[in-house]
């Protein structure tokens, strides 16, 4: 499945800023215009979740005073910053302060996490203009991309990867999360991805969080000999994160096995490919490479 929508207007009152927490499970505050971040939190949820099917909601949950954006039970914030003419959206995770992406760096007109056209000055402005991209499966795990103001491309950082998973340590559920496409060039990639266990009722288990990043790979190094002594068949083996996570639905991307390469993160459509009557989108390519998600391959239904 891929969906892209368009999102442009003006968001009323915007000019008072008010302080709330920007990560849920711990108190950090700042001063925000949350209007913004109300609208543009509320956007997502509704896009995952009217247009994608996502389990996603943006509401208060789990003992916070504020709203967080839950994907598949996980509470995440995109928050547009009050501190610049030209706001970059910072995106937080759980359980930590730290901003974990604010996108890719350019003019001051061409921020690629800009969504708004500048800090407002008067109570009846704050024009936006972006974009929001998905591909991949609902229920299982998918990419979220962005547009940025009054723009036609895709911010290549400022992009994000969810997914569904289960703890092979204890058998719990669990969620994973990426959040930018650039990585180092390595067969595994040690930066920008965590996930959370969650409990039995749903709810996050924090104990099982930490801070410093996992350690995955969207690709599998296989030697071409295996292609050949083994027509017609790829092996399918689920991404691992962190040495413990399995991703279901979402797959490595064997090498040596020519397939189509995968396109650009800055793309908005993704490639498609049909093996044995199953589907799947490309999101990675034999090597590492910055210029791609770095997802592997997630299967999809249609």
């Amino acid at each position: 499945m891929q969906i892209s929508k368009s999102y442009s207007g003006t968001v009323e009152s915007p000019a008072v800023t008010s302080s709330r927490d920007i990560s849920w499970g711990v108190t950090s505050k700042q001063n925000l215009y949350t209007n913004l971040v109300d609208f543009v939190n509320a956007a997502v949820a509704a896009f995952l979740h009217n247009d994608c099917g996502v389990d996603a909601v943006y509401e208060v949950r789990e003992g916070s005073d504020y709203k967080f954006l839950w994907i598949y039970h996980v509470p995440f914030l995109f928050s547009p910053s009050a501190s610049s003419s030209y706001p970059m959206t910072n995106f937080y995770g759980p359980l930590s302060a730290a901003i974990l992406s604010t996108g890719q760096y350019g003019s001051s007109s061409t921020y690629h996490s800009k969504l708004f056209a500048g800090i407002p000055t008067a109570a009846n402005g704050g024009s936006y203009a972006f974009g929001l991209v998905f591909s991949g499966n609902p229920n299982t795990g998918f990419m979220l991309r962005f547009k940025y103001y009054s723009g036609t491309s895709i911010g290549q950082t400022f992009n994000f990867c969810f997914a569904k998973a289960k703890n092979l340590l204890n058998g719990k559920d669990a969620v994973v999360w990426k959040y930018r496409s650039s990585m180092s060039a390595s067969p595994y990639f040690n930066e920008y991805m965590n996930g959370v266990d969650l409990n039995d009722d749903g709810s996050v288990a924090a104990d099982s969080f930490s801070a410093s990043v996992s350690a995955f790979s969207g690709i599998l190094n296989t030697k071409e000999v295996l292609r050949t002594s083994n027509p017609g068949k790829l092996p399918l083996v689920p991404m691992i994160v962190g040495g413990i996570w399995r991703v279901d639905g979402i797959f490595q991307r064997p090498t040596n096995f020519n397939l189509p390469v995968a396109n650009a993160a800055t793309m908005e459509q993704q490639t498609e490919i049909q093996l044995s009557g199953r589907n799947f989108i490309l999101a990675a390519i034999d090597a590492v490479n910055t210029n791609y998600m770095n997802f592997g391959l997630i299967e999809v239904s249609e």
